[in-house]
């Protein structure tokens, strides 16, 4: 989530009943974890603080919760609308704001979360969490390369260490051995490692940032992790089970070994790459 104060609406987790799902997003990468859908169709933003503590309670045992929605005091104009019977000749600005005040009434305004020994109330954020569906949706045409978790982790942690702290972006690019997960820092040195993988092509590469791969590969359950991914400029798609991760790519200058093979179909084992950080979220 966004750890931005000015962007509340991405600063919590989104709870969809309707969907079933259970969201988070900071622009540059986004979490969906599929859950039971509600009774009522219910959506609410649980803000950072609070969704903290949760994660907390969680490792104790089963956390469970509703959606309140509080009835604000009316005006006089507001009780008039409610009570506008609509018929074939209401006004379309009659029913569109009908229907807006029914929609803002119906909005859930506070939660109720229940631990052993514990309740806890919090309000939730005002505001409309993005279209995380629309953001959901996979191309048709992605590539998949399955990697072993635990090498991958351990790269990322390496090249985390060397990292300053303006830069935080790894290369991956697929080369006949397996893949080559690379940081080049100018004043700290560089960390490159080669991890074995399965499928995509030799001389396809991206660019994503450290952490939130990091991140998300700790959320993964299997001892093997599945990037689906369309080309270096798309987001990079990551499931497991009931989660879904996508991570928007950093802008990476395209290896020496692409390069030599476009002029003469050679695949030289050692490269030389930049990575910039991506302004576009």
């Amino acid at each position: 989530m966004s750890l931005d104060e000015t962007r509340l609406n991405l600063a919590g987790v989104y709870i969809d009943l309707a969907a079933g799902y259970c969201v988070s997003s900071d622009g540059h990468r986004l979490h969906a974890l599929k859950i039971p859908t509600g009774a009522v169709a219910a959506q609410g933003i649980v803000a950072l603080l609070a969704a903290k503590l949760l994660a907390r309670l969680l490792t104790r045992g089963e956390v469970t919760g509703r959606l309140y929605t509080q009835r604000p005091t009316l005006s006089k104009e507001q009780e008039e609308l409610l009570a506008t019977e609509i018929s074939d000749v209401t006004s379309k600005t009659v029913r569109q704001k009908r229907e807006v005040l029914k929609k803002e009434l119906e909005r859930p305004t506070y939660t109720c979360f229940r631990a052993p020994g514990i309740e806890l109330w919090t309000r939730l954020v005002e505001g409309e969490f993005p279209d995380y569906q629309q953001v959901l949706q996979r191309p048709a045409a992605l590539s998949h390369v399955i990697l072993p978790k635990a090498p991958l982790i351990a790269a990322l942690k390496a090249c985390l260490a060397c990292a300053p702290k303006d830069r935080f972006g790894v290369s991956l690019t697929r080369l006949p051995a397996g893949m080559r997960v690379r940081l080049e820092a100018t004043d700290n040195g560089s960390v490159e490692r080669l991890i074995e993988c399965r499928g995509w092509q030799p001389g396809r590469y991206m660019g994503l940032k450290a952490r939130y791969l990091l991140q998300a590969l700790e959320c993964l359950r299997g001892d093997e992790m599945t990037l689906a991914i369309k080309d270096e400029a798309s987001p990079v798609h990551i499931t497991d089970e009931d989660l879904c991760v996508m991570i928007s790519p950093l802008r990476v200058s395209e290896p020496v070994e692409g390069q030599k093979d476009k002029k003469d179909g050679g695949v030289p084992e050692q490269a030389n790459e930049t990575t910039q950080a991506s302004q576009a979220e």
